[in-house]
């Protein structure tokens, strides 16, 4: 994740890292001198920078005697990386959020969720979830919404519902199709894409969609419109088009009004990650697992240039790459864990990975 500068790094095997967006250069890992090691079995997810602080969600796996570990949510200093404040989270299918200034936890009971101040983990309000649920929240703008899916009963579904930031209350929006993604927000409107009927019951990178939903936040009106082609790869909201990236280097890219492909097109990059809006929504960034780089015009989906790779070798699955635009170039973070930057005025000439 960007944040002023800088970079924070954290993943399987990875302690949480901050590293300067111009140079590369490690300005702390986990609050030690730099030197400390993940233990084995070590997995963080980095939640986001809010306040100064940046949330982790971490779990060390087994024991020394083999049991589970239940994982924690830690609150880092962003200057420093001085641990703030640890608290255990559930460890079951519900996963914390960082939205609207508020840091959102799921309980254990999967019942009820817990609003905390980010910089010292206060409690702020306590309100109930649909149950027997697991949720997930986001933050688009001001506006808070949680996807709540059921998975263990005949016909599965999923809620969208939205939360009102000073109290909690949740006002359920729409009922979509299990596994759908929310991408993001559009003119205030939450947009979503629901699987295929195949694909509600496979996992991986390639699954395929069938309609892209939009939904008025005030009303609760849903519109769903048919996907052309049932598009297929890792979706994401860019720009106000739903892209989606597969795992073979096609870029599909599909209007949310109507459901119409507006661009194909192939790239030479393999397994990318979501696509990426570069400044004023011209261009349209991809990082792939090697490490290789490409930039779409929006508009059209032509690739406009593509670099080498620059990982050292190919990641674990399940880590996907990232691009992120800031400061004027490209930070991108391949799944082996290689950090480094790109121009993309002039992407053939790129410092040494971090």
């Amino acid at each position: 994740a960007p944040a002023a500068n800088a970079v924070y790094c954290v993943g399987g095997g990875v302690l949480p890292i901050r590293l300067d967006a111009l140079t590369g250069r490690t300005l702390w890992r986990a609050g030690a001198a730099g030197t400390e090691q993940a233990p084995a079995g070590y997995e963080g997810h980095l939640l986001g920078v809010e306040d100064g602080v940046v949330l982790v969600r971490e779990s060390e796996p087994l024991t020394p005697d083999s049991s589970p570990r239940p994982p924690v949510l830690t609150a880092l200093d962003a200057d420093t990386g001085k641990r703030l404040w640890t608290r255990p989270v559930s460890s079951g299918n519900g996963a914390p959020g960082l939205a609207g200034g508020l840091v959102l936890v799921p309980e254990a009971d999967l019942r009820t969720m817990t609003a905390r101040s980010p910089r010292d983990g206060a409690r702020r309000w306590s309100a109930p979830l649909p149950a027997d649920h697991a949720c997930t929240f986001y933050g688009f703008g001001d506006a808070l919404y949680t996807l709540c899916g059921r998975y263990d009963v005949d016909k599965p579904k999923a809620k969208l519902l939205s939360i009102d930031p000073a109290d909690g209350k949740t006002r359920e929006l729409a009922v979509v199709a299990p596994h759908s993604v929310l991408l993001g927000a559009r003119d205030g409107r939450p947009v979503l894409v629901e699987p295929t009927e195949a694909s509600k019951r496979e996992s991986g990178d390639d699954l395929a969609y069938a309609r892209v939903v939009t939904v008025d936040p005030a009303s609760g009106e849903r519109r769903a419109v048919k996907a052309a082609g049932e598009p297929v790869g890792q979706p994401a909201l860019v720009g106000g088009v739903v892209c989606f990236a597969a795992s073979n280097g096609l870029v599909t890219a599909v209007s949310p009004e109507t459901g119409a492909r507006l661009w194909q097109t192939r790239t030479s990059l393999e397994q990318p990650g979501q696509a990426m809006a570069g400044p004023r929504g011209a261009t349209v960034f991809l990082a792939s697992a090697s490490g290789r780089v490409a930039a779409l015009d929006a508009r059209t989906g032509r690739v406009l240039w593509e670099t080498l790779p620059h990982a050292a070798r190919l990641g674990a699955s399940g880590w996907l790459p990232q691009v992120l635009p800031l400061a004027g170039a490209l930070v991108v973070v391949t799944s082996d864990g290689t950090v480094f930057s790109v121009d993309p005025a002039h992407p053939g000439s790129t410092p040494a990975p971090a």
